[in-house]
């Protein structure tokens, strides 16, 4: 648990939602891309903003399929790290697979439920929301 405590009544309702939203997340995962360029302009200037810098460390909550990662990836190069999390799996193979293709070695995907998750010794300095 975290510091949110929840009600032992309240575990079956936050469990069904976790579940329609896996189940809408996943689905939304095929056609994510088709919205990715419109939302572009948007993101670069939030990146930017950030004032990311070469070396700096990054978690990114609710990445989906980590369109995001290549405007990070080139302001923390690759002596940066950048811990993504998302919730649905289908999000998370697709965040996956686009490091693969780029050969990220310092991007790490976590599927975790944001409220809950336990990233360890993951430290981190900024945290920027996906579009």
């Amino acid at each position: 648990m975290t510091d949110i405590e929840r009600r032992p009544e309240d575990e079956t309702q936050y469990r069904d939602h976790l579940q329609r939203s896996e189940t809408v997340w996943n689905r939304w995962s095929d056609w994510y891309r088709t919205s990715e360029q419109d939302f572009e302009p948007f993101r670069t200037e939030l990146i930017t903003q950030l004032g990311l810098r070469e070396g700096d460390r990054v978690l990114e909550i609710g990445c989906g399929p980590g369109v995001n990662f290549s405007l990070i990836w080139e302001a923390i190069g690759e002596d940066g790290q950048l811990v993504a999390t998302d919730y649905s799996p289908e999000m998370v193979t697709k965040a996956r697979e686009r490091i693969t293709t780029n050969g990220w070695e310092n991007i790490e995907v976590v599927r975790a439920d944001a409220t809950t998750a336990n990233l360890g010794g993951a430290m981190t300095q900024l945290s920027q929301p996906s579009l």
